[in-house]
């Protein structure tokens, strides 16, 4: 599986390419649809994965969407999701498993997902830091999801949805 970090908007967001082979979803495409959709030129895009609901991971959803005609996937407390996930349940990216982690507290719908051993978590978990919980959060759900995580394997790789000091940690790098 090849992962692409984009940087996108001017808040510092992340937004994801997963691929194996000509096989693609894209995780929160917060801004800057134009450049999401040259990155994944060439590749056949199943979905859009949302980690939650805030418009900094939504922006250019719709704009793709509309240029490439898939399906967008989030919680079921999501409202934008078409497909609603729960926790375990898996899309699959060519043979590559993605496995939905429900994880309340930045918002009661963010969700991670593991593939393999990398964790993309949106706003839950970011290199040095977590999510704020006063648009619509709960911090004491937040920290016990942070928890959860927490007890994956060290070699985790953490995939945030903003670059707060970091594009990427491990699991063992936060304990």
């Amino acid at each position: 599986m090849k992962i692409k970090q984009i940087s996108v908007g001017n808040m510092d967001n992340l937004c994801y390419v997963l691929a194996e082979g000509k096989e693609a979803v894209i995780i929160d495409p917060g801004w800057d649809a134009g450049k999401i959709l040259r990155e994944v030129k060439g590749l056949n895009v199943i979905g859009i994965i949302i980690t939650h609901n805030h418009f900094d991971h939504t922006t250019a959803v719709q704009e793709i969407k509309n240029k490439i005609k898939i399906n967008i996937y989030g919680h079921e407390k999501n409202s934008l999701a078409e497909i609603k996930l729960r926790e375990g349940d898996e899309l699959a990216v060519g043979k590559t498993k993605i496995e939905v982690i429900y994880t309340p507290g930045h918002t009661m719908d963010s969700i991670c997902l593991l593939a393999g051993n990398n964790l993309f978590t949106g706003d839950t978990l970011f290199v040095h830091g977590y999510g704020r919980t006063d648009f619509g959060g709960d911090e004491g759900e937040l920290f016990k999801s942070i928890r959860r995580l927490m007890n994956l394997p060290p070699d985790t790789v953490i995939y945030p949805g903003h670059d707060y000091g970091g594009k990427k940690t491990t699991i063992g790098e936060l304990k």
